[in-house]
């Protein structure tokens, strides 16, 4: 009986990695890691009712790649996915445990960070930047023109996840018009 009871454990246990695997390949995105949609509508979720409940500092960073099209139309889209790959790698380097990283559409990425103000956020976003300029980026030996733009905001009171995340796309936006590094904050 106590072997039969084991092996049902083991089985049990079994069962419940395939369930997690699965669950985490829902919610991830295949090329880069990161969160999908899928994964970002629930997991926001969690921090937007944690925010509403505790009134805790909750920023967001929206990042797009620059000249992404480009990149795809001259080096291919393997090399894309390279940038894509790299530029995840960089947010997920940067990011706490805590925060969540999401590859929100084709190169557009949504970084929440929890317990996080306004001024925080820029320093992530700030030194995210700097990072994807400064990686090397390369296509067999060729350097690549690789670099984001960042739109950062805090939430506040009345916001929506939308309202907020609407606030820090069109501050990505005004950030894609600047030179060097393109970080432009709105509150």
């Amino acid at each position: 009986m106590n072997d039969r009871l084991a092996h049902l454990e083991d089985e049990a246990d079994i069962l419940r990695s395939e369930i997690r695997n699965k669950n985490d390949l829902a919610l991830k995105d295949a090329l880069t890691g990161v969160y999908n949609r899928a994964g970002y509508d629930e997991r926001t979720k969690e921090l937007y009712a944690r925010w509403q409940r505790t009134g805790a500092a909750l920023s967001i960073v929206f990042v797009d790649c620059n000249k992404f099209k480009e990149i795809n139309d001259t080096y291919g889209h393997t090399a894309g996915d390279l940038v894509l790959v790299k530029v995840s790698d960089v947010l997920q380097g940067r990011a706490r445990a805590s925060d969540i990283v999401c590859r929100y559409g084709g190169d557009e990425f949504v970084i929440l960070l929890p317990d996080t103000h306004i001024q925080g956020a820029e320093v992530f976003a700030r030194s995210a930047c700097d990072e994807v300029l400064n990686a090397g980026f390369n296509d067999s030996g060729k350097p690549l023109d690789v670099s984001i733009s960042c739109g950062v905001t805090e939430l506040i009171t009345g916001d929506t996840l939308e309202s907020a995340i609407g606030r820090a796309d069109e501050a990505m936006y005004q950030a894609k018009k600047m030179d060097g590094v393109k970080v432009s904050v709105v509150k």
